[in-house]
Formats: C-alpha cells, sequence, structure tokens
C-alpha cells in the first residue's frame, strides 16, 4: 500500500460554518464555551487527528467526514482567566513513514483594565 502524507490542515472555529483561524484567536469572554474543529484533507492511509496542550493529550477521537477529509472537534470547558493564552495544537498523521502536520491557535480572553493604585491591571471578564 502507497503512503501518501496530508496536504492541508486547519483549525475553525464554531460548528458546522465555521471560519478557519490561525494565532491569537478571540478575545473570548470568561464562561464562552468554545468549539474548535481540525481537518485534515488528504493522506493515506487515513491520518489520525488529536488536539494537544503542551505536552498532553486532550482529545484523539478523529472523525471521518469524506473520504478526503478527517478531523477531530475539541470542546472545551467554560473559559476562565486561567485560560489567558492557552495555546492548542493539532496534529494530524498517518504514517510513521511521514512528518505529521500541525497547527496551533492560542486563546486571547477579553480584559478590562483600570487603574488601582497607580498601577494598570487586568481584570478578566
Amino acid at each position: 500500500m502507497e503512503t501518501v502524507g496530508c496536504s492541508l490542515l486547519e483549525i475553525k472555529s464554531g460548528g458546522e460554518g465555521g471560519r478557519v483561524v490561525s494565532g491569537v484567536i478571540g478575545p473570548y469572554v470568561v464562561g464562552t464555551r468554545l468549539q474548535l474543529r481540525c481537518q485534515v484533507t488528504g493522506g493515506i492511509p487515513t491520518p489520525t487527528v488529536s488536539w494537544w496542550q503542551g505536552g498532553t493529550l486532550l482529545d484523539d477521537v478523529s472523525e471521518l467526514s469524506t473520504p478526503e477529509v478527517t478531523r477531530n472537534s475539541l470542546r472545551m470547558p467554560p473559559l476562565s482567566r486561567s485560560d489567558l493564552l492557552l495555546q492548542l495544537s493539532c496534529v494530524a498523521f498517518n504514517s510513521n513513514l511521514t512528518n505529521p502536520i500541525s497547527a496551533s491557535v492560542t486563546i486571547d480572553i477579553a480584559c478590562e483594565y483600570k487603574i488601582w493604585n497607580n498601577h494598570l491591571n487586568c481584570a478578566c471578564v
């Protein structure tokens, strides 16, 4: 069987009709339930698509949507202040003979800036 690497990997926000996102995304309000979808085109055999936060695997359940497209949807718990600048990566691989491909996004949380005791403070809202 021939091995062919994956050709295109995109991260989309929201559900089915989501838009392609990259880099820093947001800002999101604390409590937002963020859904990201990683979609990869091509690859023989069918690639595995997974979500990572640093070295921690978050989700490795791939969904085949067409013979050419494999995806994995990540549903985050409600966002909190601790999610500010959180980096999430999507990785697709299909064989030890090809290099994995990846894409990452960084979450921005909406902040309200106030001066308190002559210091600029950020309170995430």
